[in-house]
């Protein structure tokens, strides 16, 4: 009987043999330059960044700087982590980039992997993470786990297997290896510690090794999903079936305009459109009451007010990011570093009330906005509204972030990195990261 873990390779590799469609391809291309534009704009002040790269200057570390290629993508991926803006997944409930991308460059560049070799084993590390999450992520959320950390060493293994153009029977045996590495609480969030960075880098480093016992000879348990003593009886998951065919789930990535949660995304950017149509400051607000889905309304650190301990609870909080909207016309970096433990924002966001409802569809959220002339606006997120974003949307998207880049000559920079990226499948990963160090 053919095994989870099995269905899973064979899928990724026919992503590494099947004509790509050309949506996919484009995917690949923006959530490339959003994610290495994020790590540009990273922050190389934190703790967890200082001490994987041994105190190195801002900017993605090189292999053959004296690390392993492990501890090179370990450390990038913090990098990619840092701004608590990256790409997500419903699916998933999670993200694949932060941790995905670091892993695939570091392992691209140091094996000299073409462009073509890097976009598929890009493709397929998105489509490993969202179709193992299918009826398997919400369970472990809903245990208190991080489905980034607990998916993305095995995505990573797929998809390095993938670049490398390694046989299904390796692939598989990366995934297994991948899914006995993956980890994680989401304990982080209701403490606001950093382990939420970590997680991002371990995992990067996790999929490399897992790739690299396969690619070694090394086995993993073909039922370690499946089996009877595998991960979905241990859960008590009952996960959808899938066969092995790729359904192109990258193309269902979604891209987040702010930094901070990403189930307050939606809510920002419909605030954002209420206050643009109403003309209105946060001088005018009276009250706003947002009606979350019951799940999201309940996860750890969203429907809390500040002052917060540390920038990472902050993160989490939509009354901060909504209040941010309102102040400044959406969330910054700076709000979260700056202003978690003090400042005017805590006091707009007394104002400002979340509350849960089981009719309200997951990332989704219906807005009421009184103003203290009498006027009552409503509004609703619109649900696809950053999903699927095409590369030259992206691209724009992420234009303003570029900004937060720390060398003089960032906009040259940024120019050669599209270009870079917009090549694809052309090139190789030295020129995609020449600009980003």
């Amino acid at each position: 009987m053919t095994t989870v873990i099995q269905t899973l390779a064979a899928r990724a590799a026919a992503v590494g043999s099947a004509d790509l469609p050309p949506r996919a391809l484009d995917q690949a291309k923006a959530c490339l330059i959003f994610g290495l534009t994020m790590a540009c704009a990273g922050n190389s002040d934190e703790p967890v960044w200082q001490t994987l790269p041994a105190g190195a200057e801002h900017g993605l570390l090189a292999t053959g700087s004296g690390r392993s290629v492990a501890e090179v993508a370990a450390a990038n991926a913090v990098l990619f982590a840092s701004r608590g803006q990256n790409d997500s997944h419903r699916g998933l409930s999670g993200h694949v980039g932060c941790v995905a991308l670091p892993a695939l460059l570091a392992v691209a560049e140091a094996e000299s992997r073409t462009g073509a070799a890097l976009v598929r084993g890009i493709i397929a590390a998105y489509e490993i993470a969202a179709t193992a999450a299918e009826g398997f992520a919400d369970t472990l959320r809903g245990k208190g786990l991080r489905t980034t950390s607990w998916f993305g060493p095995a995505a990573s293994a797929a998809g390095i297997a993938v670049l490398r153009g390694q046989p299904v029977e390796t692939i598989a045996h990366a995934i297994a290896l991948g899914f006995d590495a993956g980890s994680g609480s989401i304990q982080c969030w209701v403490e606001g510690s950093d382990d939420w960075r970590w997680q991002a880098g371990r995992s990067a480093a996790a999929g490399i090794v897992a790739a690299d016992l396969a690619a070694a000879g090394s086995t993993g348990s073909a039922s370690i999903l499946d089996g009877a003593k595998g991960l979905y009886k241990a859960f008590d998951a009952k996960p959808r079936p899938f066969d092995t065919r790729p359904a192109w789930l990258i193309t269902e990535t979604e891209l987040k305009p702010f930094p901070g949660c990403f189930i307050n995304q939606l809510p920002v950017a419909a605030l954002a459109a209420l206050m643009a149509e109403a003309s209105a400051t946060a001088a005018d607000v009276e009250r706003l009451t947002v009606t979350m889905n019951m799940h999201d309304s309940t996860y750890p650190g969203v429907s809390d007010h500040g002052p917060f301990a540390s920038e990472g609870a902050a993160v989490m909080s939509a009354p901060f990011m909504l209040a941010g909207t309102l102040r400044d016309g959406q969330p910054e970096v700076r709000h979260f570093r700056e202003e978690y433990n003090v400042g005017a924002l805590h006091d707009l966001s007394a104002s400002i009330r979340i509350h849960g409802s089981s009719s309200v569809e997951p990332y989704s959220a219906t807005l009421s906005l009184e103003l203290k002339d009498g006027r009552l606006l409503h509004g609703a997120t619109k649900p696809d509204e950053f999903r699927g974003l095409s590369f030259d949307r992206a691209t724009a998207l992420i234009a303003p972030v570029v900004r937060a880049w720390p060398w003089p000559d960032r906009t040259t920079r940024f120019r050669h990195l599209r270009a870079a990226v917009a090549a694809l499948p052309g090139g190789d990963g030295a020129r995609l990261l020449c600009s980003c160090r």
